[in-house]
């Protein structure tokens, strides 16, 4: 049996955490320890930094376990991110009707964020801009022209 997560939205910071937490849950703690882990991109609208490191992780994690990560029908975006950080050819990606040929476990994620989760970011990136709003304004300034002699 193979277990496919269906995320849906984004994975900026907030969804690739939830992902990275449901994939734990789901590809680690199965029982017998599955061989295919499919992630099923369909549904995909944005990858950030934060997705594309999950993504490489996970790839890394299922080698460990002997196990194969799939990208299901990623969707164009994903594509394209792939292909300019250039780990495309990392992944195996099925774009048809591929399947394990077992009856697959499908869990479905909602990768946006609850507006709580939203709220503690947007606090700690105010806590970040602010810091280094008050470390520029401390930092000494040249009060003369430089010269160019």
């Amino acid at each position: 049996m193979a277990v496919v997560l269906l995320p849906k939205g984004r994975l900026d910071l907030i969804g690739a955490t939830k992902l990275q937490q449901n994939a734990e849950r789901h590809f680690l703690s199965a029982r017998p320890p599955n061989s295919v882990w499919i992630l099923d991109l369909s549904q995909i609208e944005f990858v950030g930094h934060a997705g594309i490191r999950l993504l490489v992780a996970l790839r890394r994690l299922a080698q460990q376990r002997n196990s194969r990560l799939v990208l299901r029908h990623p969707t164009a975006a994903v594509r394209s991110v792939l292909e300019v950080a250039l780990i495309g050819e990392l992944f195996e990606v099925w774009m048809g009707q591929e399947t394990t040929g077992e009856q697959d476990s499908i869990y479905t994620l909602d990768m946006n964020g609850d507006p709580e989760d939203k709220g503690k970011v947007n606090t700690l990136m105010s806590n970040v801009m602010e810091s280094l709003q008050s470390k520029l304004s401390q930092s000494p300034r040249s009060s003369s022209p430089i010269d160019p002699s």
